[in-house]
């Protein structure tokens, strides 16, 4: 689970908040599966 949940979740390769409704970092493109 996230440390920090505002919004989105946060990207545990880069650290970048994503939106709620993807499950992979816009960033990074990490694919995370929370």
């Amino acid at each position: 689970m996230s440390k920090t949940e505002k919004k989105g979740l946060i990207c545990t390769k880069c650290g970048e908040t994503k939106q709620n409704d993807t499950n992979y970092c816009y960033k990074c493109g990490t694919k995370l599966n929370e």
